[in-house]
């Protein structure tokens, strides 16, 4: 089960990173006229680009997270090694090394969570499922921010 979220986890990264180019990517064209969208198409169409945005910008941070992950790791089989383990110092590695797996995590789960809505009719629907995954991509940010910092503070 971990070896396949694992591999998934690995391929997604790959793709996504294929995928990167150094050009600027521009949002597209929502204007509003009697052949395109309407109010209600644009403004799931804009909520939908804000919470694809927050995940766009957060994403290269999961590999940011795997590498103080193992330098973290290494500390932390050296400092047990030690002839005299500090334990404050293990517990602190530890429970950085947890705190960028749980961020990890819930980058993955929410990714595999997701459901684009472009097939669901009600309009207070769709809003309502992109607003609560906004604020859920905002939690992990955050959550991946806190991680990053605590372990780089360890390093």
């Amino acid at each position: 089960m971990k070896n396949t979220r694992t591999t998934t986890y690995l391929f997604t990264l790959l793709i996504l990173f294929s995928c990167n180019n150094k050009q600027e990517t521009k949002a597209p064209d929502l204007t509003l006229d009697s052949n395109t969208l309407s109010r209600e198409e644009v403004a799931e169409e804009d909520l939908y680009m804000k919470v694809m945005a927050i995940h766009d910008s957060i994403m290269p941070a999961t590999g940011t997270m795997m590498s103080i992950k193992g330098k973290l790791q290494q500390k932390l089989t050296q400092a047990k090694g030690g002839t005299e383990p500090h334990q404050p110092t293990l517990e602190a590695l530890e429970s950085a090394i947890k705190e960028l797996e749980q961020a990890d995590d819930a980058m993955f789960d929410w990714m595999n969570k997701f459901i684009d809505q472009d097939t669901v009719e009600n309009h207070d629907q769709v809003m309502r499922y992109y607003s609560i995954q906004k604020e859920e991509i905002e939690d992990i940010r955050d959550m991946m921010e806190k991680a990053v910092r605590n372990g780089n503070n360890l390093l």
